[in-house]
């Protein structure tokens, strides 16, 4: 599930790497928190933050970038930011364009 959420081709390594870290997580409390994260409705508490929020999307993510950008319109004085198609990445855009998103989040926390 995760490697299907990477649009490069990762090496063997970096493949090994990242399964090793999601299993430093217990099984039981990862799967706790995909069902929470899936089944919870938090479209009514969007409009509730009043503290600076940056919303990120990408157009190649699972997640429906359209979806981020309703969140951002939701959150009062929010920032969205699109990764698009050509930024070759998927959801792990951390680290499939480390160089781009530290950027943006030096650029927001500044």
């Amino acid at each position: 599930m995760v490697i299907g959420m990477f649009n490069k081709t990762l090496s063997i390594e970096e493949e090994e790497w990242l399964i090793h870290c999601s299993l430093k997580m217990p099984r039981h409390s990862a799967s706790d928190l995909l069902f929470d994260h899936v089944n919870c409705d938090w479209r009514d508490i969007f409009s509730k933050i009043r503290i600076p929020t940056l919303v990120i999307g990408a157009e190649g993510s699972q997640v429906p970038w359209k979806s981020q950008r309703w969140i951002h319109e939701q959150i009062p004085g929010s920032e969205f930011v699109l990764f698009k198609e050509s930024d070759i990445v998927k959801h792990f855009i951390f680290y499939e364009n480390p160089e781009k998103f530290n950027k943006i989040i030096m650029s927001f926390l500044s």
